[in-house]
C-alpha cells in the first residue's frame, strides 16, 4: 500500500479541487471536482463500527489493492445531473469514463467563468459602449463613473494637493493648485484627474515614468472620498503581485 500511496502522490492525479469530466458512452457529460474525502467523515460517531471499518468507508486512491475511489461533487449543481448520476452510475454494460484536466483547479477560475456565463445569458458586457460600441464611425464617449454623477458630489483632493481643492467631473479644474502642493509631475497630474473623471481609464508609458506612483495617487484619492462616494471594495491587480505589494505599502 505504501508504494501505491507514493505513486498517487507523486503523480499528482486527482488532487483535491481538480476538475474532472464524467463521460458516458450514451453522450452524457457532467463536470465535477475532486473533494477532500476526509471532511464528510470527520467527527462522525458510530458506536457499532471500529476504526478499520470507518477507514474503509472513506474514498481512497491507494488504500485498496484492487480499486481506487475518489469523492466528487458537481462543479455546477443541476438537479437533472444529480438524478442522472443516481440512476445511471450503477454497474452496467454502458461504458463510462472519468477524464481529468491536469493542473486545472476549479476554484482558480470558477468565479471568472461564472461571470462570463452570466454576461452571456444576460447579454451584458461591462463597458460595452466603450469596448464594443454600436457605431464604428464615431469615437466612444467615456462618461464619468456613476458615483461621481450624484447631485452635489465632487472629489476632495486635499490629500494630493495639500490645500483645499475639489474636482467635479465635467467641469474645469484648477491644475495650478494641484501642481503647487503635489509631488506628481504634469503628465501624472493629468492622468490622475482623467482617471477620476472617467468610468474607464488607460494609463501607459515606458518603465520609470511613474505609472505605479500615479496609481497610488488615484487610490489615495478614492480612499479619501470613499465615504462621500459610497464606494465598495477597491481592487488592485497586477502581474507580478510584487507591484501590488509596493502600492499597498505606499498607501499605508
Amino acid at each position: 500500500m505504501k508504494q501505491r500511496e507514493e505513486w498517487w502522490k507523486g503523480s499528482k492525479f486527482l488532487q483535491v479541487d481538480s476538475l474532472v469530466c464524467f463521460v458516458s458512452s450514451n453522450g452524457k457529460i457532467i463536470f465535477l471536482s475532486v473533494c477532500n474525502p476526509i471532511l464528510p467523515f470527520h467527527g462522525r460517531k458510530d458506536s457499532h463500527s471500529d476504526d478499520n471499518s470507518r477507514s474503509d468507508d472513506i474514498p481512497s486512491l491507494f488504500r485498496q489493492a484492487n480499486r481506487a475511489s475518489v469523492l466528487l461533487s458537481l462543479a455546477e449543481y443541476k438537479a437533472e445531473d444529480a438524478v442522472w448520476i443516481g440512476t445511471h452510475t450503477a454497474p452496467s454494460k454502458t461504458r463510462q469514463s472519468l477524464v481529468e484536466f491536469p493542473g486545472v483547479l476549479l476554484p482558480s477560475f470558477q468565479p471568472t467563468l461564472q461571470a462570463l456565463q452570466d454576461m452571456r445569458r444576460k447579454l451584458s458586457l461591462p463597458f460595452a459602449e466603450i469596448v464594443a460600441p454600436d457605431s464604428q464611425t464615431s469615437a466612444a464617449i467615456i462618461k464619468p463613473p456613476a458615483y461621481a454623477t450624484k447631485r452635489g458630489f465632487s472629489f476632495n483632493l486635499d490629500v494630493l494637493s495639500g490645500v483645499p481643492l475639489t474636482l467635479t467631473p465635467g467641469q474645469s479644474f484648477d491644475f495650478t493648485k494641484l501642481d503647487g502642493g503635489s509631488t506628481l509631475d504634469e503628465a501624472q497630474q493629468f492622468a490622475v484627474i482623467q482617471a477620476l473623471s472617467t468610468g474607464l481609464a488607460l494609463i501607459q508609458g515606458p518603465p520609470g515614468t511613474g505609472k505605479s506612483y500615479t496609481g497610488v495617487a488615484i487610490i489615495k484619492a478614492l480612499l479619501h472620498n470613499r465615504k462621500a462616494a459610497d464606494l465598495g471594495p477597491i481592487i488592485c491587480a497586477h502581474d507580478p503581485n510584487l507591484i501590488c505589494f509596493k502600492i499597498s505599502l505606499s498607501i499605508m
